[in-house]
């Protein structure tokens, strides 16, 4: 499979759970896959007020992690170690909220850095109507 197609097949996945997380009043401000440059792997990174820098993995990324493995028992193939939760003041989320800003359809990023993080491309979630 080239890498068009499964990055398409991801955001299509990555598309369901933020449904989802929507209807479970999980609030997510932005959303991006994101190809880090050292690890060459996919990550689903949200950007969420529930997280903070302090507390990454407490409650809110509870929240988030049980409603992907709820989902995984019911077909979606988002594995929970590929998803990263960072909060609104994080650079990496300050970048692609500024990416996505004033776009209706999906953001190609192809730079090498997107806040403090070097990536080899990103795909990110337009602005919710």
């Amino acid at each position: 499979m080239d890498q068009g197609t499964m990055v398409s097949l991801q955001f299509a996945e990555g598309t369901r759970l933020l449904d989802r997380l929507e209807k479970e009043a999980i609030e997510v401000s932005a959303a991006a896959w994101i190809k880090e440059y050292d690890s060459g792997n996919w990550i689903l990174y949200l950007v969420t007020p529930l997280v903070t820098e302090e507390d990454l993995t407490g409650p809110g990324f509870k929240r988030i992690h049980g409603v992907v493995r709820q989902m995984r028992k019911e077909g979606i193939w988002i594995d929970p170690n590929g998803l990263k939760v960072v909060p609104p003041s994080d650079p990496l989320a300050k970048a692609v909220i500024a990416e996505r800003n004033g776009y209706r359809t999906p953001v190609r990023f192809r730079g090498l850095r997107l806040g403090d993080l070097s990536v080899d491309g990103a795909v990110i979630y337009p602005v919710k109507e």
